[in-house]
Order: C-alpha cells, then sequence, then structure tokens
C-alpha cells in the first residue's frame, strides 16, 4: 500500500510541475513580444530574432521536464525498504556462515593437515613454512594466504626383497620380507616426512622405505649365520628393527611391523 501510496503522488508532483511549465512558458511569451513592441514600434520583427529569443525558453522547458521525468522515475522505482533489510540481513548472515564453514578445517583420524603459507614455529623450535593438524585436530586456514594439503596417515605394505647377501661364513642367501611402513607422528620427526614426501607420489615412499629395509637386512644377515637365521627369524626382526630405526626416523618414518618371508641359501660351489 505505502509504495501504491508514493507512486500516486509522484504523478501528481509531476502532473502539477507541467502546469507550472505550461504557465512559465506563457508568461515568457507575454513579455518577449512586450518587448518586441518596444524594440520595433512598427512591430517589424525578423524571423532570425524571434528564433534567437525562443531559444532560452525551449533549454527551459527541457530542463524543467527533466526534472519532472526524474521525479517520477525515482518515485516509481523507490524500494519498499521495510520489507527489504530484513531479508538483506539474513542472507548476509547466511553468506558469513558459509565464508567462516568454507575456512574450518579438521582432519581426520588418520589424517595429518599440512597448512603452508606462512612461517610458524614447530615443536622442536625450527622456524618452516607451514603448520600441522593431525588425528582430529581442527583450525581455520587464511583465505589467499595458505593453502591446505591432506596426507593420509595409514600404514602403507612395502615389499622387501634381498638378493646375493653374504651371510656369517660367506654363504650367500636370499630373503623376502613383507613390512608395514608409516609416519612417524612425534612432533620433532614430522617435519621430515612432510618435507621428503608431501606432494610427492606414494609409491616414492615405498621405494625408499624399501631401500632402507633392504640395506638393513643386509648389514644384519652380514652378522647372522645361515643357520641362525633360518631357526631364528625373531632375532633377525629385532636386529633390522634396531639398524633401521634411526635411517627411518631421519626420513619421518617408522616401521610397524616386519615379517621374514623366503630364506633360500646358495648351494652353488
Amino acid at each position: 500500500m505505502g509504495f501504491r501510496d508514493e507512486t500516486e503522488a509522484a504523478r501528481a508532483r509531476a502532473e502539477a510541475l507541467e502546469g507550472q511549465v505550461r504557465d512559465l512558458r506563457v508568461e515568457t511569451d507575454k513579455l518577449r513580444d512586450e518587448i518586441d513592441s518596444l524594440k520595433n514600434p512598427a512591430g517589424l520583427n525578423s524571423p532570425r530574432s524571434k528564433t534567437r529569443t525562443r531559444r532560452p525558453g525551449l533549454w527551459f522547458a527541457l530542463g524543467c521536464a527533466f526534472l519532472v521525468v526524474g521525479e517520477v522515475v525515482a518515485g516509481l522505482v523507490r524500494p519498499p525498504y521495510d520489507a527489504v533489510l530484513p531479508f538483506a540481513g539474513v542472507l548476509t548472515l547466511a553468506c558469513f556462515a558459509v565464508a567462516v564453514a568454507s575456512l574450518r578445517i579438521v582432519a581426520g583420524a588418520s589424517e595429518m593437515l599440512v597448512v603452508s603459507g606462512r612461517k610458524n614455529r614447530g615443536a622442536d623450535g625450527r622456524t618452516v613454512g607451514y603448520r600441522v593438524l593431525s588425528s582430529g585436530a581442527g583450525g581455520f586456514r587464511v583465505p589467499l594466504l595458505e593453502n591446505v594439503t591432506r596426507v593420509d596417515l595409514t600404514a602403507r605394505p612395502v615389499d622387501v626383497g634381498v638378493s646375493d647377501a653374504y651371510a656369517g661364513g660367506g654363504v650367500r642367501v636370499s630373503l623376502s620380507a613383507n613390512a608395514v611402513v608409516g609416519f612417524d607422528r612425534d612432533p620433532s620427526n614430522v617435519h621430515n616426512a612432510i618435507e621428503r614426501f608431501v606432494g610427492r607420489p606414494d609409491d616414492e615412499l615405498r621405494a625408499v622405505a624399501s631401500q632402507t629395509l633392504e640395506s638393513a637386512l643386509r648389514a644384519v644377515v652380514a652378522t647372522m649365520s645361515v643357520d641362525e637365521i633360518e631357526e631364528n627369524r625373531e632375532k633377525l626382526v629385532q636386529y633390522v628393527q634396531l639398524e633401521c630405526g634411526d635411517s627411518l626416523r631421519a626420513l619421518g618414518l617408522t616401521l610397524d611391523n616386519l615379517s621374514i618371508g623366503r630364506i633360500d641359501r646358495d648351494t652353488k660351489t
């Protein structure tokens, strides 16, 4: 109802202004005729002079017309703000909630989030260009400044094969083993894994872990006899774990499990 009333009022004002414009044009014509009669008593008035005297009245009429049109348009497009403001407020709050939710980041139970883009001080005191959220931890990322990389912390199976390894007594043996390797979650070692493996193919992690375990197996086999290797596999596993522990920690990895499979001695002379 308010919007319709305002429209009618604007139209009434427009009609009143049009009437005033007509009255002003009549008065202008009368004044022009009186001035012409004073200048030319004989009534001689060239068409050129009449054209010149009418130009100011034309521009005045056009200006008044623009004012009238502007007033009418303003009255027609004026929105009912009382009805729009509550809707705009709800829409603004909804957009703000969606924006905040999009910036909220939460790590899964077996997941690590690497938030890079700003300098942070790690648990070991080093200043790095990222921060870490893991195992259900959450936070917010800074838009346009930080990127989030999700890292699966699930342990990876790794196949290890050793051929032509020399055991005690100079006997050559070949071994196969199955290992389970995961990320070291110690805050002082996790940076090593991030800097080496985040953003890299998963096969690269498996290959590095396999090479590390293979070197450890060769070193341990050289200290044991073939009979001892075959009869006491648990001892072999324990020695391998001790041998490769520091190397894996330097990579940000940990050995969760190791089982020795096939053991073949070289019977060729």
